[in-house]
């Protein structure tokens, strides 16, 4: 769709700060919202059932408004209910 973009893939990265501690899957899926300041943000759940913690964690990744295409670059790690199925902001 003429409305799409599609940024070059970000791999994980264990030793970003706040990264689930031992084995995981990295992030599952997205969606990239609007902040109220006007930046652009990806919120990811996050494979966590083989790490510590096990639950409560979703990657935010950030994007670039002026160039949607450019690749996100890793922003932070916030707490999110139920990482793996989907559930709600906390």
């Amino acid at each position: 769709a003429d409305n799409w973009n599609l940024t070059p893939p970000l791999k994980y990265n264990p030793s970003w700060p706040g990264a689930v501690v031992g084995d995981n899957g990295g992030f599952i899926e997205g969606n990239a919202v609007i902040a109220p300041n006007g930046e652009l943000y990806n919120i990811l759940r996050y494979s966590t059932d083989k790490g510590y913690p096990r639950y409560g964690l979703a990657g935010v990744l950030k994007g670039d408004i002026d160039d949607p295409d450019k690749q996100l670059e890793f922003y932070k790690f916030i707490k999110y209910l139920f990482c793996a199925a989907r559930g709600v902001l906390a």
